[in-house]
């Protein structure tokens, strides 16, 4: 299975249901749920949205699509990258929206999680080993260094051409997903609220946004 084929498995775009509390004065609200717990029973919420984008990063490959009828057409396409490492806490939410989608890719997952779980496994890491994680247990002083430009490099070394992505899914290519989320809704709207954590949700969604409506915020 390719990343194409996961996606068309999805429940995208994701339902936009209304909403209505029995709180005083909320009938002179309209209010909307985006349902992206809906996208998938292991990849919802903003798991996907900043996964998806991540895997088209890896050098794109071009095929001929003339078959001789001199059209000269061809199509640009996205290789997997040949394994992919990441870092997370014992209960990540990150770490098993990874490793399952890396499970159903057929792509090698070395997750690097903070802490010894050896004894204890969590339910999520008991998954992850169930869908053929490496599992890397580290030290809080070596996890510290999960940003840090050397121990990146000395990541690449031991995991050659590997795709790595940052704690909890934060990076550019997560705030194209997010950017969506916006880019679904079809009905007018003022306001937005969210709950973020680690920021790229924030950026993503802001970004998406036009100077008429506002983003409210809470974290989670």
């Amino acid at each position: 299975m390719n990343l194409d084929n996961f996606a068309d498995a999805l429940c995208l775009p994701s339902p936009l249901e209304p909403f209505t509390p029995d709180w005083e004065g909320a009938e002179h609200v309209s209010m909307f749920v985006k349902r992206d717990d809906r996208i998938h029973p292991v990849i919802s919420g903003n798991k996907w949205r900043k996964l998806k984008h991540a895997f088209n990063l890896t050098p794109p490959y071009t095929v001929d699509l003339d078959t001789g009828s001199g059209s000269g057409l061809s199509s640009v396409l996205y290789s997997q990258p040949s394994s992919v490492v990441s870092f997370g806490g014992g209960f990540s939410n990150h770490l098993h929206a990874l490793g399952y989608l890396c499970n159903q890719l057929n792509i090698p997952f070395h997750a690097i999680i903070r802490g010894d779980y050896t004894k204890h496994p969590s339910p999520m890491i008991q998954d992850l080993v169930q869908w053929g994680t490496h599992i890397h247990y580290v030290n809080k002083v070596t996890y510290q260094q999960r940003d840090d430009p050397a121990y990146l490099t000395s990541l690449r070394i031991q995991f050659p051409d590997a795709l790595i992505i940052p704690e909890g899914g934060s990076q550019v290519a997560a705030l194209k997903g997010v950017q969506e989320v916006v880019n679904e809704i079809d009905i007018p709207f003022d306001h937005i609220i969210a709950p973020v954590a680690s920021g790229a949700t924030l950026a993503g969604l802001t970004s998406a946004l036009s100077p008429t409506n506002t983003l409210l915020v809470s974290e989670c």
